[in-house]
């Protein structure tokens, strides 16, 4: 368990926390039994109690599962690219269908939108200022996203 300090807080934009000796005491024998083996290493990483250390788990498991949510939307995406090429190669009605720029145009909304909740995030919960300047800027996260997909789609 390593806690954020109050005085590194204008370090490392995490706010401190104190934790009672007994609870840290604690805590640390259940870490060392092995009870909580199951949680993923970097959720212990400046957390204070026992508590935080499963919410900060939560949180790590529903980013990834949201990613992975993603990252299928993306590949149904290509699939039903795929097949609407297969289609026009092979003269068949078309039934709606997104064109490749269509596809590409949802992919940049969808970086944008991941892109705003992540700056709001690490604005928010980080006090990360760069992030805040982002998010303000929308027009910057629109040119990121383009760019994001022009340099997907010279990748061989």
């Amino acid at each position: 368990l390593s806690q954020p300090f109050f005085v590194a807080e204008i370090f490392t934009g995490r706010a401190g926390k104190f934790v009672e000796l007994e609870q840290t005491i604690q805590d640390f024998g259940e870490l060392l039994d092995g009870k909580y083996d199951h949680l993923p290493e970097t959720a212990f990483y400046m957390q204070g109690d026992i508590k935080d250390v499963f919410k900060a788990a939560e949180d790590m498991e529903r980013e990834i599962a949201e990613k992975k949510a993603r990252e299928a939307a993306e590949a149904g995406l290509g699939a039903q690219a795929e097949a609407a090429q297969e289609g026009a190669d092979e003269g068949a009605e078309k039934t709606e269908t997104l064109s490749e720029f269509d596809i590409a145009v949802k992919r940049a909304e969808d970086y944008v939108k991941h892109a705003k909740g992540f700056l709001e995030y690490a604005a928010v919960k980080e006090c990360n200022i760069e992030a805040a300047v982002l998010l303000g800027c929308p027009s910057a996260l629109e040119y990121m996203a383009v760019r994001e997909e022009f340099a997907r789609a010279r990748q061989p």
